[in-house]
């Protein structure tokens, strides 16, 4: 196999209680039988792009209460599946793949969370409430494709799974 790419970061250090970070990576990955062909691997998305931003308010004598805010964003290319012949799978009443593994590639995948806390530092012990909605756009990403062929219709069918929705979490925590 060989992996080769190029990967891209900004970053901003938390200062005036203000964060972000970017990374943006161009990648390939691939792998051979013989030394001579190469083929995608199954996680070859060709991309990934994350950023995340986060900003902190103070308040309060000594400044010991804070609200925070975050936002997330991943959006990479879909992984890739071998695909099924058709015609040959017709003909030899079964299912038959292509010829190029990893040549099928899933949509693209994006996600958005977003993040709200409240501290309350005590002088040995912080209480933090937090509220994180990962998946705020519910999108529901491809995670796998399976296909097979139904002898019934004489066709390829397609079996998709999905990722989950959107996922509120709430915590509560204790530090000493």
């Amino acid at each position: 196999g060989r992996n080769y790419g190029l990967e891209i970061t900004f970053e901003r250090f938390l200062h005036n209680n203000f964060y972000f970070l970017t990374t943006l990576s161009l990648y390939q990955s691939e792998f051979s039988m013989d030394g001579k062909q190469y083929f995608n691997t199954q996680y070859n998305g060709n991309y990934i792009f994350n950023g995340l931003i986060g900003k902190d308010f103070l308040w309060g004598k000594g400044k010991q209460y804070s609200f925070g805010s975050n936002g997330k964003f991943t959006y990479s290319g879909g992984q890739r599946f071998t695909e099924r012949d058709e015609a040959q799978s017709k003909e030899a009443f079964s299912t038959v793949f292509s010829s190029t593994p990893f040549g099928g590639k899933l949509d693209d995948y994006y996600r958005f969370d977003i993040g709200l806390n409240v501290r309350i530092n005590h002088k040995n012990t912080t209480h933090t409430l937090s509220l994180n909605i990962q998946n705020v756009t519910n999108r529901l990403n491809e995670y796998t494709r399976r296909s097979f062929f139904n002898p019934a219709t004489q066709k390829i069918s397609v079996l998709s799974t999905k990722q989950s929705g959107l996922i509120p979490v709430l915590r509560y925590s204790v530090n000493f």
